[in-house]
């Protein structure tokens, strides 16, 4: 009778225990909705600090948590492409989120400089992106990586000629070459912009190169140095600026600090196998002879050979990032090609106009804006359009009406800016057909992208334009628009409250369709429990669309082993939760299978076996990226505390009978 009693009490203990335990871990997580949440006011304004993110259960990825402002269906398809740095990023790494902000995958790749990437985009079937050292403020020295579809490492590359890649541009043209730039430093004067002291043995300069290299040879194709055609004054950086001296940016003209006058930050290559590339410092975009290297046209800056047929508002660009030639079919909703005339060319081209830098707001209008601009010129190596006059008749039409904001008067700075750069050769002319200013006015001092979106969304009203796609740098803010300037959405990876601090930025922002990136990781998926709560996510997986939860009540699972379907359940967000079904929920063994849309199963797609003992209702139990097996030390810590205590009662009461 006295052992009877003795063991029922145990059991009353043990109930408790179970249900403490219980208690203590549990935390259902709600599954996230099919369109983004509502837009958070608080969370722009930093009630969750300049860096809000959400954690997950089955991997340690931290994830931005992202807010729209605006949002509309418009924007319902594509993956956010995003390099996620600043202040408050630890572990960075490339990134991609799907279009309502989830995460799809996310990696750290460490180094000895922490792991910064840069510049993350598509590229035939493949992700890229920069990494190496980024602590020269402004640029880097490293090399750019290439993943496959299952996100493993298949090539490196960089510069050639004893030169490093910058972390600024990684191209690849139709005929399989790569564009990297570097900046090297260079024994140059730099008297002429500022340097008091005669000591020509210590005069340097950052000077800015750019190779086409063959990817498959490593062999340099095609090579440009900026200091051999540019003049040094050509920039709008002196040495006497007392605010680029104190910020320690390499500006004071030695060869500890070189300085920074050019600051290449992108690189196209057009169909004639001439090259278009920006310079932040000298406000300028020049356009490369392929044959030779020679400056064809200057469009800005003090060497600007356009005319401006807009008023001036098409060349008071400063501190840009990111220009590019652009298909005419791009914009056919608001404009219309000119007939080709013998001896002109027209072009489109965008840039991002960040009229910021490094805090100073001297130049451009009162906000970045993206640019989309005509320039008409003679047909390099033509012969028959110098000194003549552009008509009327070489000129696109447009349906567009400059904005209020696009005709607001230009600050005296500007005024005599544009006075003094604006070219009388009637022969190159300049036009600002739209702009893509944000409502909120955005300054970015610093970095950012302006980039197309291809095949819109079905729904949407320009179908056969594209959308026009800003990052705003500095400014964890990136903004899709319509052809015609309409913002659709408006995406924050970092609340207001931290812009122009540096806290969290990214480089470059970009968005591609669906179609254009399957993921299929060589892994399998991350499980976790929590109570009676599987919990499954599988980083860079992009075609699950449902998942199977599956048990077995052998003691000893095996992957080939009899399992028993249990849940089949939609992907719900990053991490989706599965309520174990309550006859099942004393069940050993649980694994998780990944199914496409016609339900079938993918290559990889099954987690490993989440092993549920004694402490099955209390454990956070989970499967990691490589497969090994986790518990929670948390929870075992109060589990092994809770049984101390009841093993110790149990012993007092037993001695002192």
């Amino acid at each position: 009778m006295h052992r009877l009693q003795h063991d029922r009490r145990g059991c009353r203990a043990l109930t408790f225990l179970n249900w403490s335990i219980l208690l203590i871990a549990f935390c259902q997580a709600a599954g996230p909705d099919t369109s983004p949440s509502p837009y958070d006011a608080a969370l722009d304004e930093g009630s969750q600090g300049t860096y809000p993110t959400s954690s997950f259960l089955t991997t340690k990825l931290k994830a931005p948590k992202v807010n729209f402002r605006t949002y509309t269906p418009e924007c319902s398809d594509g993956y956010y492409l995003l390099t996620p740095k600043g202040h408050k990023v630890k572990n960075p790494g490339p990134m991609i989120l799907d279009s309502r902000g989830d995460p799809v995958w996310s990696q750290h790749f460490d180094n000895e400089f922490g792991g910064q990437a840069y510049d993350l985009q598509v590229k035939g079937g493949n992700l890229t992106f920069w990494l190496g050292d980024d602590r020269i403020r402004g640029h880097g020295d490293g090399h750019f990586h290439m993943l496959d579809s299952g996100y493993d490492v298949v090539n490196q590359f960089g510069a050639a000629n004893g030169l490093s890649a910058d972390l600024h541009e990684f191209l690849i043209t139709p005929d399989s070459t790569g564009i990297v730039i570097s900046f090297n430093i260079a024994q140059h004067e730099v008297q002429s912009v500022g340097r008091k002291f005669q000591d020509e043995w210590n005069q340097f300069i950052w000077d800015c190169v750019f190779q086409e290299i063959d990817l498959e040879t490593g062999n340099v194709k095609f090579q440009w140095i900026a200091s051999e055609h540019v003049n040094l004054t050509s920039t709008y950086r002196t040495l006497t600026d007392s605010r680029v001296a104190s910020m320690g940016n390499g500006d004071a003209g030695t060869q500890q600090n070189p300085f920074d006058w050019f600051h290449m930050n992108s690189v196209d290559k057009d169909e004639h196998g001439n090259y278009l590339i920006c310079a932040r410092y000298t406000h300028a975009v020049y356009y490369i002879s392929g044959r030779d290297g020679s400056v064809l046209w200057t469009l800005g800056g003090k060497d600007n050979r356009f005319k401006d047929l807009t008023s001036g508002h098409a060349l008071n660009f400063a501190w840009q990032h990111d220009a590019r030639f652009v298909s005419f079919n791009d914009f056919t909703n608001i404009y219309t090609r000119p007939n080709q005339t013998e001896g002109f060319t027209t072009k489109l081209m965008t840039i991002f106009d960040n009229a910021a830098d490094d805090w100073d707001y001297t130049y451009g209008p009162p906000y970045s804006r993206g640019m989309l601009l005509e320039v008409t010129y003679p047909t390099p190596g033509s012969g028959k359009g110098k000194g003549k006059a552009i008509l009327e008749e070489n000129l696109g039409k447009t349906s567009v009406q400059l904005s209020s904001k696009d005709h607001e008067k230009m600050s005296r700075v500007d005024e005599e800016k544009v006075q003094k750069i604006t070219g009388d050769d009637q022969a190159h002319t300049v036009r600002l057909i739209q702009s893509y200013v944000h409502p909120q006015q955005i300054r970015s001092s610093a970095q950012g992208s302006m980039s197309l979106i291809h095949h819109a969304h079905p729904t949407s009203s320009n179908k056969s334009d594209a959308h026009v796609l800003i990052g705003y740098g500095i400014n964890p803010v990136v903004a899709e628009y319509s052809s015609n300037g309409t913002l659709l959405c408006d995406l924050r990876f970092g609340a207001k409250k931290g812009w122009e601090t540096g806290d969290i930025q990214s480089y470059r922002a970009f968005k591609v369709p669906t179609s254009d990136w399957i993921g299929r990781p060589y892994f399998p998926p991350a499980i976790a429990a929590k109570a009676n709560t599987v919990y499954v996510s599988w980083s860079g997986a992009t075609e699950v669309r449902e998942w199977l939860l599956q048990v077995s009540a052998e003691k000893r699972a095996v992957e080939d082993g009899r399992w028993t379907d249990v849940a089949r359940v939609p992907k719900t967000g990053f991490e989706t939760a599965i309520v174990l079904p309550t006859e099942w929920q004393g069940v050993r063994n649980l694994r998780v299978s990944a199914l496409d849309k016609n339900g079938q199963l993918l290559k990889h797609g099954v987690s490993g076996v989440l092993q549920r003992g004694l402490l099955r209702h209390a454990a956070r139990v989970g499967i990691s990226d490589s497969g090994a097996l986790y518990m929670s030390a948390g929870v075992m810590l109060v589990a092994c505390a809770s049984i101390m205590l009841f093993l110790t009662r149990v012993l007092r009461r037993h001695g002192r009978r």
